[in-house]
Order: structure tokens, then sequence, then C-alpha cells
């Protein structure tokens, strides 16, 4: 008989969250930059505040999950379990506030 190890739900909470904000992220600054290449001059100067209320929307997955890798700090769980769920969180974070969109404008 194996023994399989369940994972914490807080690392597990934690990877999720910073995966799907990470792909809602990527999806929304491509949106982002498409419709850059369709919009006139005073709109294209005003992208900035765009760029902003979207980036503000995602942050919330970030924040959660890096509270999540500090509770899974707390609990004693995997280093590498952590480090990989920590940086993940801090990867959501940063990511829309790093213009991506404007590989695709």
């Amino acid at each position: 008989m194996t023994s399989h190890k369940v994972h914490s739900w807080s690392i597990v909470l934690s990877l999720l969250l910073s995966l799907i904000g990470i792909i809602f992220i990527i999806i929304g600054q491509y949106k982002l930059g498409l419709a850059y290449q369709y919009a006139d001059g005073k709109t294209q100067a005003l992208y900035g505040v765009k760029v902003f209320l979207m980036g503000s929307q995602w942050l919330w997955f970030g924040l959660f999950a890096l509270i999540f890798s500090v509770i899974s700090m707390i609990r004693k769980e995997k280093r590498i379990h952590i480090l990989i769920s920590l940086i993940l969180a801090l990867i959501e974070i940063i990511l829309p506030f790093s213009n991506l969109w404007k590989f695709w404008a």
C-alpha cells in the first residue's frame, strides 16, 4: 500500500489563484494591445488609466494568493511548495503593471 501526501489547502489555493490570475492578466493585456491599435489619439493618450484600472482589478488574485502562501509558511509546509507559490503570487501582483500590452500594440 502506498501512502500519498495530500497537499495543504493553502498551497493549492495559492497556486490556483496565482495561475488563474496570470492567465486572465495575459488575456486582458492581449486585448488591451489589440484595442490600442484601433484607438484614436485621445484614447491612446489615456491608456495608462485603462491599464491601471485593469491591473487593479486582477490584483486581488495575487494578494489572496500571497496570503495563502504566508498561511502555508506558518503551517510549515514544504519549502519548495512555499517558494513556488510565493514566486507565482509575486509575479501575479507585478504582471498587471508591466505593460505587456505594448508587445501586441
